[in-house]
């Protein structure tokens, strides 16, 4: 009976919820990072969490294929070398020096993980403080929103460094399987019913394969989605759909990432959060003496760097508050507040 409540609840909350959290007027400091902190309320229900943990690949493989579905050659094409310059010049500056300092601390693996999730900086953060679209400003958005496909390849060098020949064997089957088969579905299906149909079945299936096999749903999902934005005629309605109930996926997403990652809080996870927040705030603070701009907007990795930290946590065996995973998803919250506390003071005093 817990079980179906706890789902029930998940619903209702995240769909009732998106609204307060992404109100334009009150916008909410935590930018929807509180429902990991509702599911880690949640944890302390005594339900077999195990039962659950099929929701997540699924779920890790929509953002992936979302994310990889705005990657169109033709617009990358189109962007001028200096904004390249800038992206690639900033994960330069901040990617490296943060993996040395995490080495020093973590695994191997881990340390390049980590490194690459707070390379991000978060476009909501972004597109929340920046209004009036100027040239400048829209340069800011661009960045924030490229940013993370950079970063999306450094997580995957970062994963297939450490994977085994027979994961990588399914990695690549189950990536060209997928593509030829959706690109083929999608190019017969008409009706926008069925599209959405067997869009979900094949997530579906695809992603707990991928999970079985010990395979990222996300980066599969990610390439796939690359190769459909470039390749298929009917991406546009795949990505109408797909973004339709992005924020309430998400919501989802989180109170089950907080429910069963559960809630672990000692000395270590401390040790961590602080060497993991010291170098983020110490690197980016630097990096961005650079730049004529804060680095307050770039510091928090946002969604995407919670999406990327569960796609490993759960790729690494998902064991239940796994302290790496769980200090840094406090820092992540921590950051999120404290930024958006910030560039709302700010912004208070510019009006």
């Amino acid at each position: 009976m817990l079980a179906e409540i706890l789902i029930l609840s998940a619903v209702i909350i995240s769909y009732f919820g998106v609204g307060f959290v992404f109100n334009k007027r009150k916008m909410s400091p935590f930018l929807g990072l509180e429902f990991f902190l509702i599911g880690v309320l949640f944890s302390f229900l005594k339900v077999e969490k195990s039962t659950f943990l099929p929701i997540l690949p699924p779920l890790l493989a929509t953002f992936g294929l979302l994310m990889g579905v705005q990657i169109r050659i033709s617009d990358l094409k189109a962007l001028r070398w200096d904004f390249y310059k800038k992206v690639f010049s900033y994960t330069i500056l901040v990617f490296p020096p943060l993996f040395l300092i995490f080495i020093s601390f973590f695994p191997r693996e881990i340390a390049s993980v980590i490194a690459s999730v707070f390379a991000l900086g978060s476009y909501k953060l972004m597109a929340t403080f920046i209004r009036d679209r100027k040239k400048e400003d829209r340069k800011k958005l661009f960045f924030s929103a490229f940013l993370p496909f950079v970063v999306t390849v450094l997580y995957f060098f970062s994963i297939f460094t450490f994977i085994s020949p027979s994961v990588t064997r399914w990695f690549f089957v189950l990536l060209i399987l997928f593509s030829l088969l959706s690109k083929v579905l999608f190019s017969v299906l008409e009706d926008r019913s069925l599209i959405v149909l067997s869009l979900m079945g094949a997530v579906l299936f695809f992603s707990e394969i991928s999970y079985i096999k010990g395979v990222s749903p996300f980066l599969v999902m990610f390439f796939v989605g690359f190769y459909l934005a470039n390749y298929c005629k009917r991406i546009d309605v795949l990505f109408s759909i797909l973004i339709s109930d992005e924020k309430q996926l998400y919501t989802i997403f989180l109170i089950f990432l907080g429910f069963l990652s559960g809630f672990v809080f000692d000395f270590n996870v401390l040790k961590f959060s602080l060497i993991i927040l010291f170098s983020v705030i110490f690197v980016k603070f630097l990096a961005f003496l650079f730049y004529k701009e804060s680095f307050v907007f770039y510091l928090s990795p946002g969604a995407f760097g919670v999406v990327l930290l569960s796609d490993y946590w759960l790729l690494s065996g998902h064991k239940s508050g796994d302290r790496f995973f769980f200090s840094s998803i406090l820092v992540i919250i921590f950051l999120q507040v404290v930024s958006m506390i910030y560039l709302k003071r700010v912004y208070a005093k510019g009006n």
